[in-house]
């Protein structure tokens, strides 16, 4: 054999091997992306009306939905036209029982003690629902004082406000 045979051999060697490692890199790449895809699904469901929605870190499972609008408002941020609430926070990001939990009760999330947001709870401290109200949608609380800024500032319609507080004082 000659050196020119030998070079000719050695060089569709090398791009035998150089086409396999292009292609496992490829492969590993559409891998990576099938995944991080289908991660970015997941939390986009879980964010918009499934998991966090529903019931929420705190709500434990899924509460069904099965009374008023006020209540669909508390447990999924939904509206009466069934469009996700826009807040200060983020869209589609749930309700009220996403931190608050599926009865309103409250407790830790994050590090954080969320309050109880009862109409009951919150008639104690001192709010009325003109008071409730503005904490909803603008984020001020009974003596006037700004909420922590990890109280989404809630912009729905005047009815679907009413509906939501009627569903408060449904809650034990």
């Amino acid at each position: 054999m000659t050196t020119t045979d030998k070079e000719k051999i050695e060089m569709d060697t090398t791009t035998t091997t150089n086409q396999r490692l292009v292609t496992i890199v490829l492969v590993l790449l559409i891998i990576l992306l099938a995944l991080l895809v289908i991660g970015i699904v997941a939390g986009f469901i879980m964010m918009s009306g499934g998991m966090m929605g529903m019931g929420g870190m705190m709500g434990g499972n899924a509460p069904l939905i099965t009374g008023s609008n006020g209540e669909r408002i508390f447990k999924t941020g939904i509206d009466a036209r069934g469009q996700a609430i826009q807040n200060s926070m983020m869209s589609g990001m749930g309700g009220c029982a996403m931190c608050h939990g599926a009865d309103g009760q409250g407790g830790q999330m994050m590090g954080r003690t969320i309050p109880c947001n009862t109409f009951k709870c919150l008639s104690a401290d001192g709010y009325n629902e003109d008071l409730i109200k503005r904490a909803i949608t603008q984020g001020i609380d009974q003596d006037g004082h700004p909420l922590d800024l990890m109280m989404p500032r809630w912009q729905m319609s005047d009815s679907d406000l009413n509906d939501l507080i009627s569903y408060l004082k449904t809650l034990p």
